[in-house]
């Protein structure tokens, strides 16, 4: 169920922003993505692209006025097709994010996904849902775009802000609003971990693929991590994430378990503990896991799964 690491070039990453929330995105946590990915953006507001901080800008349509509907903007985003295609062009994994339910990140999204795809790359999206009180329409459109987005993908995870509002509690607004951030960048470091960091215990990007084809579309994800070596709380937390379903692990097809650690903190008799437990919950699944050891300086331990369900 795992290769071991080879002597292969390293990895080249892309990350594609898409509208006003994944250019923002981009522009404030780009300092924390691993392995120097080559920072991409799109939409069709000039003044979000120049403030996005990526080293390729690409604009949608012409003016605002323009691109309101998320139908025109998928229109108009065929025409800039070639200039993607071409600030993709040596890549090998390529990272999306951007929000569903606007015009932009709604009507671009499945394009960059399509042209990613059509290059072969190993494409993983993370499409931030909007909250309830957005209105249903906005509701509409994003779920619509999500599937669009997933078809078009190998991973398509919701970051649902929905989700995140549900278990707020007495959390403030700015808290509440960096859950789906901090979704995208487990996401990011997990897959890059496994992949192209010069992991313990390695995964090929054809396995990968190959492990989430042919499911219903959406990934679910949950994460946890400590500073403290309380390994034992990680694994629960984790499947307790909002972004994980109750019934997730019982109706997966696929499964994979990303663990990042300090090279002295981790046991063989733990990660045995945690593979144990999930092999005996997700009994239909095909299963892989990967071990991706921290610099000396970093002492927390991670733990992130993913999961895709039956159709």
């Amino acid at each position: 169920n795992f290769t071991l690491p080879s002597n292969d070039p390293a990895l080249h990453i892309g990350v594609v922003a898409v509208g006003g929330a994944g250019n923002a995105l981009l522009a404030r946590y780009r300092h924390q993505l691993p392995g120097q990915p080559r920072a991409i953006a799109l939409n069709t507001n000039a003044f979000g692209l120049a403030r996005s901080g990526a080293d390729v800008t690409i604009q949608v349509g012409e003016s605002f006025t323009q691109v309101r509907d998320p139908h025109t903007v998928r229109f108009l985003s065929q025409r800039v097709r070639p200039q993607l295609a071409e600030a993709l062009s040596g890549l090998d994994l390529v990272f999306i994010i951007g929000a569903m339910g606007g015009a932009a990140g709604s009507g671009i999204a499945p394009m960059v996904a399509e042209t990613s795809r059509e290059q072969g790359l190993l494409t993983v999206a993370g499409a931030i849902l909007p909250f309830a009180l957005e209105g249903p329409r906005r509701r509409q459109i994003a779920e619509a775009a999500f599937k669009a987005l997933a078809r078009r993908t190998d991973i398509c995870v919701a970051l649902d802000n929905q989700c995140f509002a549900d278990c707020a509690g007495e959390e403030t607004l700015s808290a509440t609003l960096a859950h789906a951030p901090a979704a995208f960048l487990a996401l990011y470091q997990s897959i890059w971990g496994a992949l192209g960091s010069e992991p313990r215990i390695a995964l090929d990007p054809a396995d990968l693929r190959h492990l989430f084809s042919g499911g219903a579309g959406k990934v679910s994800m949950g994460f946890s991590s400590t500073d403290d070596q309380a390994f034992d709380g990680l694994l629960p937390r984790a499947l307790a994430h909002p972004l994980f379903g109750d019934t997730t692990l019982a109706n997966a097809k696929a499964l994979l378990l990303c663990i990042q650690a300090p090279p002295s903190a981790l046991k063989m008799r733990q990660v045995r503990k945690w593979v144990c437990a999930l092999e005996a919950k997700a009994t239909e699944a095909t299963f892989f896991w990967n071990v991706t050891v921290n610099p000396e300086n970093d002492s927390k331990t991670a733990l992130t799964v993913l999961a895709r369900a039956h159709r």
